[in-house]
């Protein structure tokens, strides 16, 4: 997408590749959620809510630089990738273990109410409980990767 300013044509440019194949990311999700506008780069389908504009003639350096970056900065511009919505975070084996954890106990506290017990409440409870943290954790490691 070229944008003129000035005497010089500057692009939207991929940060992870480079590319300047970028269009308006018109995904399913994005318009389901009524999202501010990102960006997806056709190249690599990275999608954020910033490119970067860059000269016609700062592109090759742009580009050169992508090689020289740390891991810090890599991490940075995955993080904007991952926050395009929960299908695109990895599920955590803890939070998988939780919700395991969560509906055998409800299963059980089922069982125990359906055979006469009374005192099945804190089952439920302790269930309801650990899933909540099991999704907190899950949400606080995705968000800051």
């Amino acid at each position: 997408m070229p944008v003129k300013k000035k005497d010089e044509k500057y692009f939207l440019t991929c940060p992870r590749c480079g590319s300047t194949n970028v269009e308006n990311d018109l995904s399913r999700d994005m318009v389901a959620w009524n999202t501010l506008n990102r960006y997806l780069c056709k190249n690599c389908n990275y999608s954020a809510p910033f490119f970067p504009e860059v000269s016609e003639s700062g592109l090759p350096a742009f580009r050169k630089n992508i090689k020289f970056r740390t891991k810090r900065k890599k991490e940075i511009i995955e993080r904007y990738s991952l926050s395009k919505g929960i299908l695109n975070k990895k599920l955590s084996i803890l939070l998988v273990c939780c919700y395991i954890l969560a509906f055998s106990m409800l299963l059980l506290g089922m069982l125990l109410f359906l055979s006469g017990s009374l005192n099945v409440t804190m089952f439920f409870l302790l269930a309801i409980i650990v899933m909540i943290l099991g999704f907190a954790f899950y949400q606080n490691r995705t968000h800051h990767l």
